[in-house]
Formats: C-alpha cells, structure tokens, sequence
C-alpha cells in the first residue's frame, strides 16, 4: 500500500519528492549552471512561461524590493547599485 500526503493534495502542491527531485536537478545539474531565476517544469525540467502574477515584471521588483533581495545581493556581491 503506497502511503498518501494527503497535506500536499490539500494544498495542491504536488508530491514533495518531485519537487524536492527538480529543486536538486537545478542545484546541481550541469545543463543548469549560470541559470539565475525561472520556472521549470518538475517532470521535464524545461523552461516555462509562468502564469500571472509570477510573470509580471513590477510585482517581481516589488517582492525583490519587500523581502530584501537588493540589499542582499549587493552583500554578496552580485550586484553593485553603487555608482
């Protein structure tokens, strides 16, 4: 008998050891390296067009901005908004 997540068929998130199988393949997968930010398809691991409001370019800088992506890009170096 194959044991169900019934939180993650709650929440409509998938099964977790796929996920968690994708997020690994784009850590570490060689196809992946110098790839910064996307969607991905969790079987196939293509690109894809996300829907809205993930593909609307002032919400992204919204959220980069409210959650500290700037200033904690510029510690690590990845970004200098310094003239």
């Amino acid at each position: 008998m194959m044991a169900v997540n019934y939180w993650a068929l709650w929440l409509r998130i998938g099964d977790p050891h796929q996920g968690a199988e994708i997020i690994n393949r784009l850590a570490v997968g060689p196809q992946y390296q110098g790839v910064t930010g996307g969607y991905f398809d969790v079987g196939t691991g293509q690109p894809i067009t996300p829907v809205f409001p993930a593909n609307d370019a002032v919400a992204q800088k919204e959220l980069w901005n409210a959650t500290g992506g700037a200033a904690a890009a510029e510690r690590l170096h990845l970004v200098t908004t310094k003239a």
